[in-house]
């Protein structure tokens, strides 16, 4: 035992070995508590951001439109923010297991942990707007990201399948003028359209219309929706 010691001690000093400084390891944890935090803040922006655009898109509503249900579900996905929200659980997983004691829960423990709390968290960020509101500005400042991430942009853009979105640009009598999203001008007949009591019909709102087009750029509307409005409400909120 005493010529094991020796050799260690001689060997600790041929090679210069020196003990890890205690602040090594704090900034190790520190840094690993970091990145968990965050993966597991933006794995519930992916969930809440998730929540919100598969809420606003009314598939339930709008898949008599020439297409199956599960074709309308389907295209309601925002796949982006869906590969983006399973990488950050993936993150939230992997880090769990690297904080401190986290090498004791089972793979399967913290996998189901990841998930529930990206989940609540995520539901709790899509209640309280917070989603909505990172979603509009996403949009206003990343080029593309609303065509690339916000399905609804293709989803509400197919007029030959009665389905329009855009801003309104001009109101008078029964018709309203509405820039699309492709940036055409639709003349809207709104006389018999069922309008939703959250919806003002005033320059610069932006609206979803449903209805079938009467002319090139003239439509006719049947129901007019917020441009962000929950699935859920819509029933009670058509006059």
């Amino acid at each position: 035992m005493e010529k094991l010691s020796k050799k260690i001690l001689t060997q600790i000093k041929s090679e210069k070995i020196t003990p890890i400084p205690k602040w090594r390891f704090l900034l190790k944890d520190s840094v690993t508590y970091f990145v968990f935090i965050l993966s597991i803040f933006l794995g519930s922006l992916g969930v809440a951001i998730t929540m919100f655009l598969v809420e606003n898109n009314d598939y339930l509503e709008t898949s008599v439109y020439d297409m199956s249900l599960a074709q309308a579900m389907v295209m309601s996905v925002p796949l982006l923010w869906l590969i983006l929200t399973l990488f950050f659980v993936f993150l939230v997983y992997y880090n769990l297991k690297h904080i401190p004691d986290g090498y004791r829960w089972t793979a399967a423990k913290s996998l189901i942990i990841s998930i529930l709390i990206s989940l609540i968290v995520g539901s709790v960020l899509n209640a309280s707007g917070v989603a909505a509101r990172l979603n509009d500005i996403f949009a206003e400042h990343i080029p593309n990201y609303s065509r690339v991430a916000d399905p609804r942009y293709s989803y509400w853009m197919r007029p030959e399948l009665g389905l329009i979105a855009g801003e309104i640009v001009s109101t008078e009598g029964n018709e309203i003028e509405v820039k699309d999203l492709n940036d055409k001008l639709w003349v809207i007949d709104i006389e018999n359209a069922r309008i939703a009591n959250v919806v003002d019909l005033v320059a610069g709102r932006r609206v979803r219309i449903s209805g079938e087009i009467t002319d090139n750029n003239v439509f006719y509307a049947t129901q007019i929706r917020p441009w962000n409005g929950r699935m859920q409400n819509l029933h009670n909120t058509l006059q």
